[in-house]
């Protein structure tokens, strides 16, 4: 038997699919331009952003917290959870295809032929661009942008605990090495860790607990000179300190991560 636990009329007509973040909330979108977040329990409304045109593609929700949505306007548009804008990106054409977004990467197509994938920092530095402002008026970086008929439009990045390279669609390649602090920090279950690599050597990536026992090597293979990133899921670890080291030819370096549960 099936039952309805709750019906809810958020709008006249709802344009998306909804999607569920982490605690259960629903997000869904609707023709009149507003995004409404929706109560798991209740079916109510805990709140509303309005844009300037029809949210007609499906968003998508990061794994630290933002939930990445656009319009016919050309708009896509970054909330946290909260409701609150964190950054904006206008594009020529409208957005009608399902967003995507992995490791830090935000994926759009928009229906004057243009591909998209965006580069979000989560509030660090902002980095150089021409179409995109934050809120805090850096502007945010396209990480590659392409025109239909160049083969290489479309961008594919795997959703396991291995080394992506983000410098895609450039030729920019590091001139040192370098290990960031992971982000988000503190976090829960999942973090991701960025470094660069100057030139071609064997890279080993390693977790480990306060005891110095090894509890997972992300990385363990030679790579090319570029950016990566490696996204680390903790959900079978306790909370607590660990340490993450990267020996990468004769570089090597540790710095500590906090998982809260």
């Amino acid at each position: 038997n099936v039952s309805i636990l709750w019906e809810e009329s958020v709008c006249q007509r709802i344009s998306t699919s909804p999607v569920i973040d982490g605690e259960g909330f629903v997000y869904v979108g609707c023709q009149d331009g507003v995004l409404h977040k929706v109560d798991p329990v209740s079916g109510s409304s805990v709140w509303t952003y309005a844009t300037d045109g029809p949210i007609t593609s499906t968003p998508a929700i990061s794994d630290y917290g933002r939930i990445y949505f656009g319009n016919e306007s050309g708009e896509l548009i970054a909330l946290d959870l909260e409701g609150r804008k964190q950054w904006r990106f206008e594009g020529q054409g409208a957005i009608r295809a399902d967003i995507l977004h992995i490791a830090g990467v935000t994926y759009i197509g928009t229906m004057d032929g243009n591909v998209f994938g965006l580069y979000d920092e989560g509030g660090r530095t902002g980095l150089v661009a021409s179409k995109s402002i934050a809120d805090d008026g850096k502007p945010l970086k396209p990480v590659w942008g392409t025109y239909m008929g160049n083969h290489r439009r479309t961008g594919w990045a795997a959703d396991v605990d291995a080394a992506v390279e983000t410098s895609a669609g450039t030729e920019d390649i590091p001139d040192a090495f370098f290990l960031s602090q992971n982000y988000p920090n503190p976090f829960n279950p999942v973090t991701v860790i960025e470094y660069n690599l100057p030139e071609q050597v064997r890279v080993r990536l390693e977790v480990f607990n306060m005891l110095g026992q090894r509890v997972k090597v992300l990385v363990d293979e030679q790579q090319a000179p570029g950016s990566y990133q490696v996204r680390f899921d903790a959900t079978e670890f306790s909370s607590g300190i660990y340490i993450y080291r990267i020996h990468a030819g004769e570089y090597i370096r540790t710095r500590q991560m906090t998982l809260i549960k």
